[in-house]
Parts: structure tokens; C-alpha cells; sequence
């Protein structure tokens, strides 16, 4: 509640400046993770070669409310800051035990609230390039009475995006193609706690469509 408070009071407040230019969207997304080795299985005993232990790739559909404020108009193109609040995403949490087939164990859920600068060019298509740094909040919640836990991590993404304006008076809508990668991520060593597991299976990856308007 607290967080979608101060995403909210952030859209309030790029809304109501005194603005060249301000806009409202809702982006719709996918974001993805990358399998991890969790541990190997020595089927012959320690000095057999072993078969990797894999926690498989999280995966999952969600939707982002972002404002976002003119600060300066560079003629060719504009920057812009803007605030990102992204709704909870839920996954399966999926380990691959060899040698018996996937095995859910429970979910593995994300959310994060985002501010960021951005550049975009205008011509005949809309073309934009992004930073955003994000506070992420990543939860497991895990069956088979294993370790249930949140964590919390900031990183920086980097985005970017083609789309078109549709001019009219008044509001000017927009539709834009949206790509973002995490600028840094975590990866299992030989030795790991609950939380880095819950970091190194966060989103590395973002696909979306963003469309909104701008007043």
C-alpha cells in the first residue's frame, strides 16, 4: 500500500506541473528470467560426474501505470523523467531434478516501482532510449516446507522503444514497442542462501506494449 501510495502521489505531482508536455500510460508486458544450476547430482557417488540441478527460468505477464514530465525540449527530441509503479507479477517456481521430469514447487512473484529519465526523438515514428532504476520487491513462496521469504533490490535498466503519436487537439494519444534489460543481476555460486536465489531468478528481461496520451 505504502509503495503504490508514493507511486501514485509522484504521478499526482508530474501531472499538475507546470509542464511543456506530460504524459499517462499503462504499459501491458512480459518479463523473464534465466535458468539458474541449483546444485549437481552425483548418481555414482562425490567423484562421479554429475547432472546439473536447474531452477528453471521465471516467466510472467503483468501491467506498469507511468507518468512521465517534460523537463526540456532539445527541438529534435525531449527528455523526460518519469515515475513507474509495476503491479505484482506471479510465476511457477519450477525445478528440473534429474532424472525426473520439472517438479513446481510453488510461485515466485515480483513487483517494483521505478524513476527514471528518458529521450525521445520524433519523426515519422517515435523513438525512445531510457534509464530507469528500479526497487524491486521479489517473494518465494515455496511448497514442500522449503524456505518462504521476501527480498528487496535496486538496479538500473536500461530501455528502449519505437511507436507512433496520433495528433489531435487537446490530447495527443500514443502507442509504443518497448524493450528493457537489467543493467545487473545475480547469478548461484557454489554456495547460496534463499535470498540469492531470489535475486538471481529475478527479471532480467522486458517486453511490452506502452500506450497512453499526452496533455
Amino acid at each position: 500500500m505504502k509503495r503504490t501510495l508514493l507511486a501514485g502521489s509522484a504521478f499526482v505531482a508530474l501531472a499538475c506541473s507546470p509542464a511543456r508536455a506530460s504524459e499517462l500510460g499503462i504499459l501491458f508486458d512480459r518479463q523473464m528470467g534465466t535458468t539458474q544450476v541449483v546444485g549437481y547430482i552425483h548418481p555414482l557417488g562425490p567423484s562421479a560426474p554429475g547432472f546439473p540441478t536447474k531452477q528453471e527460468a521465471v516467466k510472467g505477464n503483468g501491467f506498469a501505470i507511468r507518468g512521465a514530465y517534460t523537463v526540456m525540449d532539445l527541438w529534435a527530441a525531449e527528455f523526460s523523467v518519469s515515475a513507474t509503479y509495476h503491479s505484482k507479477v506471479t510465476g511457477d517456481f519450477i525445478v528440473d531434478v534429474y532424472p525426473y521430469p520439472p517438479q513446481k514447487f510453488g510461485k515466485y512473484d515480483f513487483e517494483y516501482v521505478a524513476l527514471g529519465g528518458q529521450l525521445e526523438w520524433k519523426r515519422l515514428v517515435d523513438v525512445q532510449a531510457g534509464l530507469d532504476v528500479r526497487r524491486e520487491r521479489l517473494r518465494s513462496d515455496l511448497a514442500e516446507g522449503l524456505i518462504t521469504g521476501t527480498t528487496i533490490q535496486t538496479r538500473p535498466w536500461a530501455s528502449a522503444g519505437v511507436g507512433y503519436s496520433f495528433p489531435s487537439p487537446g490530447l495527443t494519444p500514443f502507442v509504443r514497442l518497448e524493450a528493457a534489460y537489467a543493467l545487473t543481476h545475480h547469478s548461484l555460486g557454489s554456495a547460496w542462501s534463499e535470498a540469492d536465489r531470489r535475486r538471481a531468478m529475478a527479471p532480467r528481461y522486458q517486453v511490452g506494449i506502452y500506450a497512453g496520451v499526452r496533455f
